[in-house]
């Protein structure tokens, strides 16, 4: 929201809104009062509450769109709240058929379009890795998707390495792993293959569940583990991905307790940031900046209530700084983050 201010001819104040994108109009303005020998400042804050918001689902869905037989990316397609973008490196030598493509060859059973990985590896060191990634500035949440026909057959064992990164660059584990009756998980982000699924059956799938939040790309290494050096053609197919695109609803308010100010005098001000959820805020980015006239007078503070940290990514952290503030700060839903602001005001009337 931009809110501009105007003076009308007699001297008062007058508040105009104008919508445009985002949480807080700050407003200050000075007035000057003729024939007064101490002139004084009228300080004007306006605060504005973000409408209600709520998680957004998201879907990748592989019947809606096409991919260039044989490519291997990077391809990128529209969702929810911004972009996703999908892409094979690795031994891509190794891939037949026109692979990757979309198709209906092996749907888990699904009888839907998939994006389908087809190859035969040379020797148990070869790799494919397949990468998802959001341009989410705040990432997503609640990743989940299957990979089908994760088995064995000859001379091949099919696994499946699957981990993720948030945006503050944390690896993630899936939340969990649900294998079916020809794979097994065999650690925390591992699935191999124990037997062979017949084409579009269901016994090779196996579903992914990341439950965590700022989830920015998911990471699939796909190898044989057979110790052969002439490894059998094996595949591994991709169905829809889905997420929740986190929106929170956020709340700022900039208060100094007071209007009226002499020049050359002190005050301070807090700029508070809660989040009524029903999502967290991480890696939120609080600005504000000083206007003409106004100066730090020392260092700002940041202090959390509730489960909030004023240093993104530390646990209920305290922070500090001088000059504007530009703080990336954790606001989980029924949180936030408290900014205190000591400022002097300049004895010259034109600085304002």
């Amino acid at each position: 929201m931009r809110v501009n201010w105007i003076i009308n001819t007699a001297g008062d104040a007058l508040g105009r809104m104008d919508a445009s994108p985002g949480l807080t109009g700050l407003a200050p303005f000075f007035r000057r009062c003729a024939g007064i020998a101490k002139r004084s400042v009228l300080v004007v804050i306006f605060s504005i509450v973000a409408g209600n918001a709520y998680a957004v689902p998201g879907l990748q869905d592989w019947d809606v769109v096409t991919w260039p037989g044989g490519s291997t990316g990077p391809n990128s397609y529209p969702v929810t709240g911004g972009n996703i973008t999908i892409q094979q490196t690795g031994a891509t030598n190794r891939f037949l058929l026109n692979t990757p493509e979309i198709n209906t060859i092996d749907t888990g059973g699904t009888g839907e379009r998939v994006l389908d990985h087809f190859l035969q590896f040379s020797n148990t060191g070869e790799t494919i890795t397949i990468t998802i990634s959001f341009d989410h500035t705040v990432g997503v949440s609640n990743v989940q998707f299957n990979l089908y026909d994760i088995d064995t057959g000859a001379n091949f064992i099919d696994q499946a390495v699957v981990t993720a990164t948030d945006t503050s660059s944390n690896a993630l584990n899936p939340a969990s792993i649900t294998t079916s009756g020809c794979n097994t998980q065999v650690n925390a982000n591992t699935v191999q293959g124990t037997c062979t699924s017949p084409n579009n059956g269901t016994a090779g799938n196996v579903t992914f569940t990341f439950d965590q939040v700022a989830i920015q790309q998911i990471t699939i290494v796909y190898s044989n583990q057979a110790v052969t050096t002439t490894p059998g053609t094996q595949a591994i197919t991709l169905h829809d991905i889905s997420f929740d695109y986190p929106q929170v609803n956020l709340s700022v308010i900039k208060d100094d307790g007071a209007l009226i100010y002499t020049p050359g005098g002190t005050s301070s001000y807090t700029l508070t940031v809660n989040n009524s959820g029903p999502d967290d805020a991480v890696n939120a980015l609080v600005s504000d900046t000083l206007p003409a006239g106004v100066s730090i007078n020392g260092s700002w503070s940041c202090t959390p209530s509730g489960s909030a940290s004023c240093i993104s990514g530390s646990v209920s952290a305290l922070a500090s700084g001088t000059g504007n503030i530009n703080q990336q700060v954790d606001i989980p839903a029924g949180s936030s983050v408290v900014f205190t602001v000591p400022v002097s005001f300049s004895s010259d009337p034109g600085a304002y």
